[in-house]
């Protein structure tokens, strides 16, 4: 069960959204965080799920009236969870099992979040969207993948995809790989890659139904558009794409306008 407890976080209450501490478990009975921006105004009101990226700092919500509440989640060891973090470095954690995987926890983690958001009386369920960058792209296809409540999703410089082609082209995360195999002499490169399949975002992209925009940074180092487009290319439903040619690891913001427009057209949001 997830026995959500909110705690009031006043000093990021003053302008138009009650903001609160959210604490609920999630698989494994692991307590995961975010941050609620509940609206002030009243009615029922569609909802931004935000996932963060990789290792990325706890960050409050959108805190001036913009139509939409808001939900940040960190996933488990990270972010608002990392004092707890008995993961290491993530994604190489459970690399011996698929069921011990770290992201099998974490997947799970982006789907409580939906949970959280579709049970607060304020919220309208069918207007749900989700959004974030690096590893919150790829965990917004996650959750677009797994969850037909996502009606709207926004990922840019996704993370997470193409592993065997991405580790060819990048120096990062394929040197945490190589610690690994360091430190574990039996583990193989065969072996690895399998595990990795099952939590590989453009596997995962075809059960996407709902409407998806992506922005890209052409000159991306981290996450390179070959992976960005290896997961879109996927993606069966209504799509379309931004790229930025001067971005590295970042899109403009012209994007997020785009995303913003995207949101409201898709979920009916005048």
């Amino acid at each position: 069960k997830p026995d959500y407890k909110l705690t009031p976080v006043p000093e990021a209450s003053k302008l138009d959204y009650n903001m609160y501490l959210v604490e609920m478990n999630s698989f494994g009975n692991e307590l995961i965080r975010g941050y609620y921006a509940q609206p002030k105004k009243e009615g029922k009101h569609p909802v931004i799920v935000e996932y963060m990226g990789y290792g990325s700092q706890p960050h409050l919500p959108n805190q001036t009236w913009d139509d939409f509440a808001y939900f940040v989640l960190s996933i488990r060891g990270q972010a608002l969870n990392l004092p707890e973090n008995k993961y290491g470095t993530w994604i190489t954690y459970g690399l011996d099992n698929k069921d011990n995987y770290y992201y099998r926890g974490a997947f799970l983690d982006v789907v409580r979040a939906l949970d959280f958001v579709s049970s607060r009386p304020e919220i309208d369920a069918d207007k749900i969207a989700v959004r974030g960058g690096s590893q919150g792209g790829a965990l917004s296809f996650v959750a677009a993948s797994l969850d037909k409540r996502v009606k709207a999703a926004a990922p840019n410089i996704p993370f997470l995809s193409d592993y065997r082609d991405y580790f060819a082209i990048t120096h990062w995360p394929r040197s945490d790989f190589e610690e690994y195999m360091r430190t574990h002499p039996e583990a193989q490169w065969e072996n690895i890659y399998s595990l990795l399949t099952y939590f590989d975002i453009k596997n995962l992209a075809q059960w996407i139904e709902c409407p998806l925009i992506m922005g890209i940074g052409v000159q991306d180092e981290v996450c390179p558009p070959h992976i960005n487009f290896a997961a879109y290319n996927q993606v069966r439903s209504e799509k379309c794409w931004m790229a930025f040619p001067q971005f590295g690891h970042s899109v403009g913001k012209e994007f997020y306008d785009a995303q913003m427009a995207f949101f409201k057209e898709k979920l009916n949001v005048k």
